[in-house]
């Protein structure tokens, strides 16, 4: 006899079997949920206990639709792989199975279509990066480890194919044959794969700013910076590096201020009673601390130059990780620089170095790429 967890499970099924048929023939707007009830059996009552809603039970079936497609591809994978065919064989196995799962009846109108319309982009894009854009991004990074394929950036390379791949499904479904649009798709895909594996191609010659050797960075932005903005970037970083020192420096001074004052309970003058320079008594009030030096107060225009100097140590920071284009975190890093101490200094070093390196390996490959392109046209302006 089955248990009542076994039960629950099995009229979850159920339902999610009759509500996937009805979905895919009338669509989420063509379902009445009064009709599904009676077609299984249930109570209105039965169902909400499941699912609480015609969206929960709506979203439950595209979680079931993209386990379903990511099963297929990860099954036609294997096949692949079991087989001993080489890269990138078992990745445009997984594709194909992806799309022939997207076409079958059941799952084209649920997945591309009413999926997210209903659920919207972003809950339908999140279950899509869980089950199917998941197994290609892991497909994507294999081919660069095997070689197939040159990128500096997976995530790019895997949500072009994805969205791709998801028009080839919806076109498919209206096509005269949608098995031979099925095999056009994947002979073009083949096609692009070849393409990125050969960075000293056509496309190469057409792209002479191609970093064939430049190694991938973590934290740079899927796209590389532009060749025509290698002047302003060599000009944003030397603004960088002097903002860096001069921020660092403030900071350790505004330190060294915070702890006479705070700890010693002294501030720093100039022009007083004292002389040109004297340390004066800072005592506490009921309103906190309070100066009794006379002149002018280096302690407060220390803190005051730190704030100026630190908006333009965020602006040098901000043009040349924009124009470096690296990842957000990256600009954070940077801007850490400016409140802990000694790190603008560690990083003015560092970064200086990796920004000079990159820039001249780009233009080594640059040149290298002219001077290919120069001796190969030599024999045929000679045969002429």
């Amino acid at each position: 006899m089955p248990t009542k967890a076994e039960q629950r499970e099995r009229t979850r099924e159920q339902i999610l079997r009759v509500a996937t048929r009805n979905f895919a023939d009338s669509g989420y707007a063509g379902v009445a949920l009064e009709d599904l009830v009676a077609e299984v059996g249930l109570t209105r009552g039965a169902l909400y206990h499941h699912f609480g809603s015609k969206h929960g039970l709506f979203a439950a079936v595209v979680e079931r639709a993209q386990t379903s497609v990511a099963e297929a591809v990860e099954r036609d994978v294997a096949r692949s792989e079991k087989r001993g065919e080489p890269a990138p064989a078992p990745f445009l196995a997984g594709c194909r199975a992806f799309l022939e799962a997207s076409l079958a009846p059941e799952v084209r109108r649920i997945l591309l279509v009413d999926g997210p319309a209903v659920l919207g982009w972003g809950d339908w894009r999140e279950g899509d990066l869980d089950s199917s854009a998941l197994l290609l991004e892991d497909g994507v990074a294999e081919l660069v480890g095997a070689g197939v394929i040159r990128t500096h950036s997976v995530p790019t390379v895997t949500t072009m194919i994805s969205g791709a791949l998801n028009e080839v499904a919806i076109a498919g479904a209206g096509a005269d044959d949608p098995q031979r649009a099925i095999d056009d798709a994947i002979t073009t895909l083949a096609r692009m794969l070849d393409g990125l594996g050969r960075p000293d191609g056509p496309a190469a010659e057409r792209h002479p700013e191609f970093p064939s050797r430049t190694p991938r960075r973590l934290d740079a932005m899927p796209l590389a910076p532009k060749p025509a903005d290698f002047p302003r970037i060599r000009g944003a970083l030397k603004f960088y590096m002097v903002a860096s020192v001069i921020t660092g420096v403030m900071l350790l001074l505004l330190c060294a201020e915070m702890l006479l004052k705070y700890v010693w309970h002294l501030e720093l003058y100039a022009f007083g009673p004292g002389g040109v320079l004297s340390l004066e008594p800072v005592i506490e009030t009921t309103q906190g601390l309070e100066s009794t030096g006379i002149g002018v107060n280096l302690s407060t225009g220390i803190l005051i130059a730190h704030g100026w100097f630190y908006v333009v140590y965020l602006f040098s920071n901000f043009r040349l990780w924009s124009l470096m284009r690296w990842r957000f975190p990256r600009l954070v890093l940077l801007a850490s620089g400016g409140i802990v101490p000694f790190l603008s200094f560690f990083l003015e070093a560092r970064v200086g170095r990796e920004v000079r390196t990159y820039l001249e390996t780009r233009e080594a490959d640059a040149a290298a790429q002219v001077a290919s392109t120069a001796s190969d046209s030599e024999p045929v302006e000679a045969a002429q």
